[in-house]
């Protein structure tokens, strides 16, 4: 959805698709980690993990971000998968290269792909 094509197909069990966006890429259950890895290097680890769907919690009916349920969420995770990062709020910019490729796989992964571009 994110790079158009100019010739040939891509196939999903079978069938052939096409993708007008991202969005429309997701939808599908396909996830791309991009050469840049689109990281957010002012945000901690958790923060980049759940960038754009973050939990939440009401309180009085007040929407409030579940920092605790999102770094939670972000340990399991990242055990899951096996990637060794300390702490949750470390700042992406202060991670090694490798650690960086790792979240930005984990974010991808977190989307539970049925295809996975890297």
């Amino acid at each position: 959805g994110a790079v158009i094509p100019d010739s040939g197909t891509i196939e999903i069990d079978g069938k052939a698709v096409s993708f007008s966006s991202p969005a429309d890429a997701r939808a599908a259950r396909v996830e791309m980690v991009y050469y840049d890895l689109s990281l957010c290097d002012t945000v901690d680890v958790a923060g980049n993990l759940f960038l754009g769907r973050e939990p939440r919690r009401r309180v009085l009916g007040i929407p409030f971000l579940d920092g605790r349920r999102m770094h939670d969420e972000t340990r399991q995770m990242l055990d899951r998968l096996g990637i060794v990062i300390a702490d949750t709020r470390l700042k992406v910019e202060n991670l090694s290269g490798g650690q960086r490729q790792s979240i930005a796989i984990g974010r991808a992964a977190s989307f539970d792909p049925s295809v996975l571009i890297m």
